[in-house]
């Protein structure tokens, strides 16, 4: 909702970031491919070849300094994570390495957590729609 406020270092960095949470518990759904295309388009960029074996997160967390920019990507990883309604341990690890990392307040995470899963649900709702009759 808010990605098209990056710059462009940073759409490239949230893209590695969301790759990677996405298949941080060894699935990667149609819903987390679904949305990550919605983030594509909302970014207006192409898509990248994200590479488990080099990919880093603590090189990725560091190219964010940007307060406003850490909470956007924060927001919408969240979205990724409760695709399937829970956060799995992995995800959970990456989510509190990051809230460590940047510093935020973890009643944010709650708060952020739960502004997400309306969002999903108000995406899936709408996708629900479009297939309507």
């Amino acid at each position: 909702m808010f990605l098209n406020r990056l710059d462009q270092q940073s759409k490239v960095t949230f893209l590695k970031l969301a790759y990677h949470v996405a298949k941080s518990d060894e699935s990667f759904t149609q819903m987390e491919r679904s949305l990550i295309e919605g983030y594509l388009n909302e970014m207006n960029i192409s898509d990248i070849e994200y590479e488990e074996e080099t990919f880093s997160l603590e090189e990725c967390l560091n190219n964010i300094a940007n307060k406003e920019y850490q909470k956007i990507i924060l927001i919408e990883l969240l979205a990724i994570v409760y695709t399937d309604n829970l956060m799995h341990s992995k995800e959970k690890e990456i989510i509190d390495t990051i809230v460590d990392t940047w510093n935020i307040n973890s009643s944010l995470v709650v708060v952020y957590g739960e502004w997400s899963r309306s969002l999903l649900s108000l995406h899936i709702q709408g996708e629900a729609l479009l297939e309507l009759s």
